[in-house]
């Protein structure tokens, strides 16, 4: 009989196997349909954010379903923290222009700097406009939007938040289950 550390590691890796396919769906959509920087490391940034960011929100999916006992209460709790997140990643607001708690957030929001990276691999070739008069270069771009870490930086919050999921979710199963 597996142990139900062993039993969550096994549906994780396996659910993850699975999962892979949303994310390449999206990506090779936004990839070759939009036309945006086609280059080899770009479409491989792309593809690690969005396989990362996609192993993140499984696993908290997955803690979630380990601490509350009620589907409902789980899918609740998803939602709220999924509206934080989104709260918080750049899109729906300018993080060099919102709120001190919002700017807070933003700082360990995983869906900020999934939206980071995603966005720096979308303009990596912005046309040159001076000649139009229109002073706008990928990085003024980039800055306004409060989005300042870069690619490395991103990557390296989004590995750490897909390890704290993983890492929360085995601490709870051996919490709720250490009598089995």
């Amino acid at each position: 009989m597996y142990s139900p550390t062993m039993y969550f590691l096994g549906r994780f890796i396996s659910n993850m196997i699975v999962q892979t396919a949303y994310p390449m769906i999206m990506i090779c959509t936004l990839f070759w349909f939009l036309h945006i920087d086609t280059s080899a490391e770009n479409f491989w940034w792309m593809t690690a954010y969005g396989l990362i960011s996609n192993a993140i929100f499984c696993g908290q999916g997955y803690f979630l379903g380990i601490i509350f006992p009620e589907e409902d209460q789980v899918k609740i709790m998803n939602l709220l923290f999924v509206m934080v997140w989104v709260m918080t990643n750049g899109v729906l607001c300018n993080l060099t222009t919102a709120s001190w708690l919002i700017v807070q957030l933003s700082k360990v929001s995983p869906s900020r700097y999934n939206c980071e990276g995603f966005f720096r691999r979308m303009v990596g070739e912005i046309p040159d406009y001076s000649k139009y008069g229109v002073p706008i270069s990928r990085d003024d771009l980039l800055d306004n939007l409060g989005y300042t870490y870069g690619d490395q930086y991103c990557m390296i919050a989004l590995c750490v938040w897909t390890a704290i999921m993983v890492t929360l979710s085995i601490i709870s199963i051996e919490l709720k289950f250490r009598s089995l």
